[in-house]
């Protein structure tokens, strides 16, 4: 058995290259203390995120059985649907007058000529989100549709400011417009704009539509009917007899006419007399129709009946009025089909007859 000074000389040799140090007990808190802030900050970030998701859920929830509850932090979002507030028959001839009656506005302050002014009337459908208690002003303005110019028009209705109550609500307006100035192709451009600020909060286009300024057409009488034809166009045949029947004609350069044939006494079927035209230009080469239908136009149903032949469009509108059978056809290159078009519409509404 080894004696205790041999455990002493061996622990000495054993322990011969170590160097004995005194604890740094500040070292030792300072660490102690960094940890314990670690985890206290992890609980904190923990709860953080716990009560955030609580909170996100609670406004979720709210949002979805109450459309009066607004966030603070809720993003605000606006959307905007722009049509024509009419049928397509009647689009355009909306008398001022009349829309201000059926939506319940004054008509205090404007003179009986601006009262029968002609227009086109829009309905929008504004979707809000986030709006509630702003003051919001509608705003429109009409657009050239080849320029992307805005237009002046006539006179321009004033917009009543509104102010949304509901943090999600959904705003159905109706809106008239006067015809353009000129003869062309335009969109109306709608949009909300903030009332205080001016900055403009959503905006979209109407679809496009072609309008025949009513400037530009003027009185054409005949012997058993009154019309309006296009001041610019040059009358060719004025009530001109052929077998039996009674034509006018007026033109304008680019290939453009239009056609008024009078039936004197006819009472027949305006449809029918389409159907059986038609029948006869489909044994055509080339022949192709568009439009096959019953309208309304002015005092009565007419019959629309457009088509395609050899590069030549044409839209014929028949109709019985005061007893006599009239045809209405405007003809063009594609390029012109909406200005015919929407020359015929606007002569055939307009004929009155005198018999």
């Amino acid at each position: 058995m080894d004696s205790s000074d041999d455990l002493d000389r061996r622990f000495r040799e054993a322990t011969l290259g170590l160097r004995v140090e005194p604890v740094r007990w500040n070292k030792v808190a300072r660490r102690v203390r960094w940890r314990l802030l670690a985890v206290m900050l992890g609980v904190v970030l923990a709860t953080s995120a716990l009560a955030v998701l609580l909170a996100g859920g609670l406004l979720v929830g709210k949002s979805a059985v109450d459309p009066n509850f607004q966030s603070l932090f809720a993003n605000r979002h606006a959307s905007l649907s722009i049509a024509f507030d009419e049928p397509h028959a009647a689009r355009g001839h909306a008398q001022l007058e009349q829309f201000l009656t059926e939506t319940g506005q004054s008509t205090a302050g404007l003179s009986t000529r601006q009262l029968r002014e002609a227009g086109f009337t829009f309905k929008v459908d504004a979707r809000l989100i986030g709006f509630r208690g702003s003051r919001l002003v509608p705003r429109w303005s009409v657009v050239d549709a080849r320029t992307g110019r805005v237009v002046p028009v006539r006179f321009h209705m004033l917009a009543v400011p509104m102010s949304p109550h509901h943090a999600r609500q959904r705003l159905p307006l109706r809106f008239w417009v006067p015809y353009p100035a000129r003869t062309g192709k335009y969109v109306v451009r709608f949009s909300l704009a903030e009332a205080a600020s001016g900055s403009v909060v959503v905006e979209r286009d109407s679809p496009p539509f072609f309008a025949v300024a009513p400037s530009q057409f003027v009185d054409y009488r005949t012997p058993s009917y009154v019309a309006k034809l296009p001041r610019a166009w040059t009358l060719v045949k004025d009530y001109h007899p052929e077998s039996g029947r009674f034509i006018s004609r007026a033109t304008a350069p680019g290939g453009v006419s239009i056609v008024i044939d009078t039936t004197l006494g006819f009472h027949g079927d305006s449809a029918k007399s389409a159907k059986m035209l038609d029948s006869g230009y489909r044994k055509l080469p080339g022949y192709r129709r568009m439009v096959f239908q019953w309208e309304t136009l002015g005092t009565g149903p007419a019959f629309e009946w457009a088509f395609a032949i050899n590069g030549v469009w044409t839209t014929d509108i028949l109709f019985v009025r005061g007893g006599n059978g009239y045809a209405v056809a405007a003809r063009g290159p594609a390029s012109r089909y909406a200005e015919t078009r929407a020359v015929a519409r606007n002569v055939a509404r307009s004929l009155r007859s005198r018999g």
